[in-house]
């Protein structure tokens, strides 16, 4: 339109132009006179230039107004669109939205919020509203999870702006873990020693036997939905989900209990290993990851289960029984030919035993220089001298008096790193981790690397390693090596002093010959005998100094005995011990009637403590050292802890033994009375002598003899048959208060504070007028009366076997309020 106008215009300026200029000319020309006509002229085109351009610039301004009227009505459109908008975020999509102050009390928050919290909110602390709310926004947390009255909700905070947003995630959540719940999880199981424990039984006997396992193989994974699929007689696989597995976890795999009662109960050593692997991976790397997780369960001396679940670290449970002794060397005679083989291809063979090196491991290492030197190859023991026990720096003050030879082959660990070479074979002797090594380094420094050990397996064992003989039966490691000399391919010469060496260190790790002894054990030690071993002299190797027995004495002396049965004996922190000392310390703590596990705990020096521990019969101490780095055997073990004082590592072994094993039992009754603390009547328990004697002549229980136990069988059958109904009956009620919820309306004053608090009483009361069914309040688990508002999981006990939670939700009593 502007445009259209100014044409017009500037037309009519051009026609008046004409018209003016033409009239004029003529005029002037009329007139004669020049210089007129040319002033006349030049003032017309002047006064047309000016119209022409003024027209021009105001067609300009005139366009550049519209031009910003468009964009001022543009913007004006925008922000009422954006104010919709907002509008339309702040109170109708499913965002909640709340601001706070420095004192986390609400002061705005959106109708969403509102409804998600079925609270008035303004002018709350956010610590009423949501407990837990309040505690991740008081530590500045960015993006959390929380569960508002069963429904989940993901948190998004800015602690700079005290603002947070809140999304509804609970389909999300719930998908999450149904996915993580449905996780793959391959076991291999392995019926130990099986073949050989039943290979003298008539074939029926064997055949019954085999069923029995079987079925209670097969009844145990029943219990859990497991799919179990028998492979052959000592071997089967298992199929399950991660939830299934966590079920079986929790219960703490009661089949390796079931299984050791069938073999009490049938007289063989027949135990139970498991190896379990969990993760999102493959299912050929899945189940080989089972196969290592039953290698370890085997390396850690069987009976046990060894679970490998993805991102945690691995977990044991069982391994109460001392490993079985195999009958055959067959093992042996194919590690002796490998070790035989691959010293053969390298040009050189360096053996490593264990930091602190004490006999067995020196021991085991002179067998194994012996089998490289008969091969006409460069070998040598790598020995830290200043950090050998007092025993084995015994040995070397005699070495240098009496056998200068085997000096020649000992070299420090400086030495071998410079020595060491891709082409030279590293044999580890008397342990298996690279933190419990001598130097470290030399294992980066080559890729041919054995290990023989007799220790339980740990999970930080040397990864890639060409050969690992590693067998928790034998009682040493100079066991080990003695039966690989025996079938080695060379004829072998070792001198009398360096087998009574080998033979003290058998005598040193099997207490002279009274722990963890087999026929092989004797074996070994009369192989010894044969290169000249003398047990006098090997028993004056092993005499104490009158400073170590005045310290074992102060150490027995200063013994502290914990829950009756487990004595601790520690030194001070500025007395240096050994680990020899603490041993024998341990072992003569072992000796006081009553003590079913002893532990010695002295310094090393350079901020070391080591730990000595000792037991008898079924309690394991191999996994209490465990968790101070240490490992070792059912009933020997030992432990070095670096940066660590003396009283610290005794009271964590007094919380081990506090929280995690009871009291040792030896006694079975059968309570006729209901015994506070012990049990119900009817049931058998086991419970010390004393205690045992009480009760009989108290008339609160019988001697669970066989007739005795036959009676009580015949009621128990019963009874158990109407508990099953009643349990019956009660898992039905539990699953109908599980899927009624409850809303409990309470008023709240303005402080935002309940009037009064919430008892099990009004729970019970309001659930009978909601639902018409009656809840004795006394089995409402309530730990403390209720005073905020919130979602709370209250247990309600209706049997000994089932809780049922009721998910109750306490809201405030509605108000005409406005506040949002």
């Amino acid at each position: 339109m502007i445009k259209n106008s100014t044409v017009v215009l500037t037309i009519l300026s051009i026609i008046a132009y004409l018209s003016f200029g033409t009239v004029g000319v003529l005029y002037l020309i009329g007139q004669d006179n020049l210089i007129l006509l040319i002033v006349f002229v030049v003032l017309l085109t002047a006064i047309f230039l000016f119209v022409l351009i003024s027209l021009l610039f105001n067609h300009r301004r005139t366009g550049k107004i519209k031009v910003l009227e468009n964009k001022i009505k543009e913007a004006s459109m925008t922000q009422k669109r954006l104010k919709n908008s907002e509008d339309i975020a702040l109170n109708y999509l499913p965002v909640g939205m709340i601001l706070y102050d420095d004192t986390f009390t609400i002061k705005w928050s959106n109708s969403a919020a509102k409804d998600y919290f079925s609270n008035i909110l303004v002018e709350r602390k956010i610590s009423f509203i949501h407990e837990e709310l309040s505690n991740m926004i008081s530590k500045r947390e960015g993006k959390f999870i929380i569960n508002v009255y069963g429904k989940e909700f993901e948190v998004v905070h800015y602690p700079k702006n005290k603002c947070i947003y809140l999304f509804e995630v609970s389909d999300r959540e719930a998908m999450k873990r149904r996915l993580n719940e449905s996780t793959n999880v391959i076991g291999i199981l392995n019926l130990d020693n099986l073949d050989e424990a039943t290979a003298n039984l008539d074939f029926q006997v064997k055949t019954a036997l085999h069923g029995k396992y079987l079925a209670a193989l097969d009844n145990w994974c029943k219990k859990y939905d497991i799919y179990f699929m028998n492979l052959r007689s000592e071997k089967s696989s298992l199929i399950m989900t991660k939830k299934q597995l966590e079920l079986a976890t929790k219960d703490e795999f009661t089949i390796l209990d079931q299984i050791n009662e069938i073999s009490s109960q049938n007289e063989v050593r027949v135990t139970l290993s498991m190896g379990i692997a969990c993760a999102e991976i493959m299912s050929d790397e899945l189940g080989q990851l089972a196969e290592d997780a039953l290698k370890l369960a085997h390396g850690r001396g069987g009976d046990q289960v060894v679970v490998n679940m993805q991102n945690q670290p691995l977990k044991f449970y069982g391994g109460k029984s001392n490993t079985v002794e195999k009958r055959t060397k067959i093992t042996a005679r194919i590690n002796s030919k490998a070790i035989s083989d691959l010293i053969s291809k390298h040009e050189a063979t360096m053996i490593m035993p264990h930091a602190s090196t004490d006999l067995d491991a020196f021991g085991a290492s002179i067998g194994l220089l012996h089998m490289a030197l008969v091969q006409n190859k460069s070998a040598y023991i790598v020995l830290d001298l200043d950090r050998v026990d007092q025993t084995t720096d015994k040995v070397f003050d005699m070495l240098n008096r009496e056998y200068i030879k085997l000096i020649e082959y000992i070299i420090d660990p400086d030495d071998a790193l410079n020595m060491i070479n891709q082409n030279t074979l590293l044999i580890i002797v008397d342990h298996h981790s690279p933190t419990q090594t001598i130097e470290p380094k030399l294992l980066e420094k080559t890729k041919s690397i054995a290990i023989i050990d007799h220790h339980r397996r740990i999970d930080s064992l040397l990864s890639e390693v060409n050969l690992s003989y590693v067998e928790p039966y034998a009682s040493s490691s100079v066991e080990l090596v003695v039966e690989l000399m025996e079938l080695y391919n060379y004829e072998l010469e070792i001198d009398s002093f360096e087998a009574t060496v080998m033979l003290a260190g058998m005598m040193i790790d099997t207490n002279n010959f009274t722990y963890r002894t087999g026929v092989r054990t004797f074996e070994a030690a009369a192989m010894l005998k044969m290169y000249g071993a003398d047990p006098f002299k090997a028993k004056l190797i092993l005499r104490e100094s009158l400073d170590d027995i005045k310290t074992k004495s102060n150490l027995v002396n200063s013994a502290q005995i914990i829950l009756s049965h487990f004595a601790i004996a520690a030194l001070p922190q500025e007395n240096k011990s050994d680990r020899v000392q603490l041993a024998k310390t341990a072992d003569e703590l072992l000796e006081i009637d009553g003590i079913i596990a002893a532990f010695a705990i002295g310094s090393l020096g350079n901020d070391t403590v080591a730990i000595s521990a000792r037991s008898v019969d079924r309690f394991n101490v191999s996994v209490m050292m465990e968790q101070f780095g240490g490992g070792g055997h059912l009933n020997n073990a030992a432990a070095q802890v670096q940066n660590a004082n003396i009283p610290q590592i005794v009271a964590k072994i007094e919380d081990i033994l506090n929280t995690t094993y009871k009291e040792e039992q030896n006694m079975k009754v059968i309570l006729t009375k209901d015994v506070k603390g012990r049990g119900k009547k009817g049931e058998i328990i086991e419970v010390a002598n004393g205690y045992g004697n009480f009760l009989l002549t108290s008339k609160q229980a019988i001697e669970a003899s066989q007739s005795n136990l036959k009676t009580m069988e015949n009621e128990k059958e019963k009874l158990e048959k109407e508990a099953e109904i009643e349990l019956e009956l009660m898992k039905r009620l539990r699953a109908d208060i599980e899927m009624s919820p409850l809303k409990l309306y309470v008023n709240v004053g303005e402080n935002g504070k309940l009037f009064g608090a919430v008892s099990s009483k009004q729970i019970a009361d309001e659930y009978k007028r909601v639902y018409s069914l009656e809840i004795d309040k006394r089995k409402i688990v309530l730990d403390d009366n209720i005073h905020s508002l919130g979602e709370y999981k209250i247990p309600i006990k209706l049997h000994k076997d089932v809780t049922a939670i009721i998910n109750l939700q306490i809201l405030e009593e509605q108000k005409n309020d406005n506040k949002a």
